[in-house]
């Protein structure tokens, strides 16, 4: 994942397909199809694509700190108390149970 910044300053993730991947043209369009559909707020939004011959890329919104397992971890050089990795838990299983049983069609 590689971080991005538009000329306005707006921060993005940029998740880039690993070159000689077996994902195929159908399933990277039909992933963005399904991923522009998402929206809660416990979910990391898709702002955009990038599909061609030879590079395709999903455009995310960026979120500091690094990825939840950093975070956890401590690996970013945060320390979370009990009640901030309950917060955590509570987010992420809203996020997850939005995607299961809320979204159209659920993924």
């Amino acid at each position: 994942v590689y971080k991005g910044i538009l000329p306005s300053g707006k921060l993005l993730a940029i998740k880039r397909a690993q070159q000689g991947s077996s994902q195929g043209e159908l399933e990277f369009k039909t992933e963005i199809e399904l991923l522009s559909r998402v929206h809660h707020k416990n979910v990391v939004k898709l702002l955009g694509f990038c599909f061609d011959r030879n590079e395709q890329m999903l455009v995310y919104e960026y979120i500091p700190n690094g990825s939840l397992t950093d975070s956890l971890s401590g690996k970013n050089g945060i320390r979370l108390d009990w009640t901030r990795r309950l917060k955590i838990a509570l987010g992420s299983s809203k996020g997850l149970a939005y995607l299961h049983e809320l979204a159209d069609p659920p993924i």
